[in-house]
């Protein structure tokens, strides 16, 4: 399943250091991903964007009383905090809503903020991180600034949280005021009940599904971006119904929205085996490699990606960025894409004279598929998502995030599980 993981360059990045390799294609991933699901980022369920809106408000109360901490500080502070009371809950079990269960496990007693806020305390990738720009698209920041600390509420953000918490009142308190008084450090926490308000584990209040699905629909964005939303939203009804609907062309997506979608399979393709031509350089290497050996034992791959570069060259898709790197790769000269590729590189491999040498992240060896059980289901080998093969990995996330709004996300996660164990 490699084309999902390399879907997650750039911002969006929330895998291991190896995948830094972005062979100079960040801006055209972020594109594909972008033109695929408009403005979503790495969100699958919808209690992702809870736990980040919270923390740009509580962040915002929290100096109304003069303690003035940024917006990351706080808002990965209660993701941490939310995941450590859902492990609490169900007895530290693997959940992929979940991150963190190794860390958190062994300071899961102090829940003070000056000590969960800590960073060392919780994960490097929070969860937050997925959600960047999906706030402000969603219409639940106003961004001064592209960052996630220049983020400010807004009145929709308040109606959201409204609609996911009101009905809670740990220590007969707003959820909001509830956690700004915790990280002001004048109050313990309310676990059961601040639990059942922010654990990821739980399914949204059907009120919270309503807002956040008209959040979907627009009316923020562009008139192409909300409108290709809508039109996800009626496909992702029209697979869970009939799930074999997935080979057939959608008929509630236009043309440009489909072929922007099958352009950018295309492009994951190549750029997948770009990757894979360069893994079977790096396998087993030496030192340094000659481009004439190293040709030979990419042959295969390489063979396999000037096909790729030409189909999507055929599409007639213009991206210049993608267009250009396809170009490169369908030279009839096989070492001439390499080395191409190794010059795009320049982290597990470099080039120098003549010669392939060891770049910074060289390995030698394979990378490892996905083997964390707290990962995303759409990073993994999820065979019943019913969504066309090599698609974007957006596309995989918002058929999840549209089952949460149906409240048939818990159930699903259940059964991917069951699959997973039998396999």
């Amino acid at each position: 399943m490699r084309n999902e993981r390399w879907g997650l360059l750039g911002p969006e990045s929330l895998e291991s250091e190896r995948r830094t390799r972005t062979l100079q294609l960040s801006a055209a991933t972020r594109y594909f991903n972008d033109r695929a699901v408009p403005g979503l980022g790495g969100v699958w369920f919808g209690r992702q964007l809870l736990l980040a809106t919270l923390g740009v408000v509580v962040a915002e109360r929290a100096a109304e009383k003069g303690k003035k901490y940024s917006n990351i500080k706080v808002a990965n502070a209660i993701e941490a905090l939310a995941c450590t009371l859902a492990y609490k809950n169900n007895q530290w079990k693997s959940d992929s809503r979940l991150a963190g269960r190794r860390k958190l496990q062994n300071k899961s007693e102090d829940l003070a903020f000056e000590k969960v806020s800590e960073d060392s305390h919780y994960v490097t990738q929070p969860m937050r991180m997925a959600t960047v720009q999906a706030l402000p698209a969603l219409g639940f920041v106003s961004p001064q600034g592209q960052r996630f600390n220049d983020f400010e509420p807004t009145d929709e953000a308040c109606e959201f949280i409204s609609a996911s918490c009101s009905a809670l009142r740990p220590k007969n308190k707003e959820v909001t005021l509830h956690l700004a008084e915790w990280v002001c450090g004048g109050v313990d926490i309310s676990e059961n009940t601040l639990r059942n308000a922010i654990s990821p584990c739980l399914p949204l209040p059907e009120k919270a599904r309503r807002n956040l699905r008209n959040h979907l629909a627009g009316p923020n964005g562009t008139q192409e971006d909300v409108k290709r939303r809508q039109n996800l939203l009626a496909w992702m009804d029209a697979l869970r119904a009939n799930p074999s609907a997935a080979k057939l062309k959608p008929a509630v997506l236009d043309e440009t929205h489909w072929h922007d979608i099958q352009a950018g399979s295309l492009f994951f393709k190549a750029q997948t085996l770009a990757l894979e031509a360069l893994d079977a350089v790096e396998l087993g290497m030496g030192p340094k490699c000659s481009y004439v050996d190293a040709t030979q034992k990419a042959q295969k791959q390489l063979q396999k990606l000037q096909q790729a570069a030409q189909a999507f060259l055929a599409s007639g898709n213009q991206h210049s960025d993608a267009k250009r790197f396809c170009e490169e790769c369908t030279n009839p000269n096989p070492t001439a894409v390499l080395k191409a590729l190794v010059q795009r590189d320049g982290t597990g491999l470099r080039e120098r004279e003549d010669d392939i040498i060891r770049g910074p992240a060289f390995s030698g060896k394979l990378p490892p598929p996905p083997t964390d059980e707290d990962a995303p289901p759409s990073e993994s080998n999820a065979t019943d998502i019913p969504i066309p093969e090599g698609v974007s990995f957006r596309l995989r996330n918002f058929y999840l995030l549209n089952l949460d709004l149906h409240g048939e996300l818990d159930a699903w996660l259940q059964r991917h599980k069951e699959l997973e164990n039998a396999a």
